[in-house]
């Protein structure tokens, strides 16, 4: 039998057997992509086709409101590297140079009582309230 990508990714979700691993395609940094050029893969290729991985849709899990909660404020930025908190409450550091990866250095919500700050501030009730009533909080 060959599998979809949709039938593989529903039996993995359901901690059910299958053909083989969900693959998502490869998202190479433009460098990196340049070198594999060089290396002979073909320009303006399908790398999902390519590598035979799956199709892969992302889902948007934050509300639209979120920078109201966790505000995005630069800490430092010395022109080669930069610290700030970002709207997903998360302090990184990352290098302004092309593709660099960030390095997460601390979390705005670490417990509990973190994030009930955040609700009571931003909704006006407590997180145990929100749930009573139905609402995620």
């Amino acid at each position: 039998m060959s599998w979809t990508a949709r039938e593989r990714y529903i039996a993995a979700l359901q901690h059910r057997e299958t053909d083989r691993m969900v693959l998502s395609p490869p998202a190479p940094w433009p460098e990196t992509l340049e070198r594999w050029h060089g290396e002979g893969l073909p320009e303006k290729v399908d790398l999902g086709d390519y590598f035979g991985t799956d199709a892969v849709a992302g889902v948007g899990a934050f509300h639209s409101d979120m920078p109201k909660v966790f505000p995005h404020r630069i800490i430092q930025d010395d022109g080669e590297m930069v610290i700030d908190w970002t709207m997903l409450g998360v302090k990184v550091m990352w290098f302004k140079k092309p593709c660099s990866p960030s390095t997460e250095l601390e979390f705005s919500v670490r417990e509990l009582p973190d994030w009930e700050r955040r609700v009571q501030a931003r909704y006006g009730v407590t997180s145990q309230a929100a749930r009573s009533s139905g609402n995620d909080a």
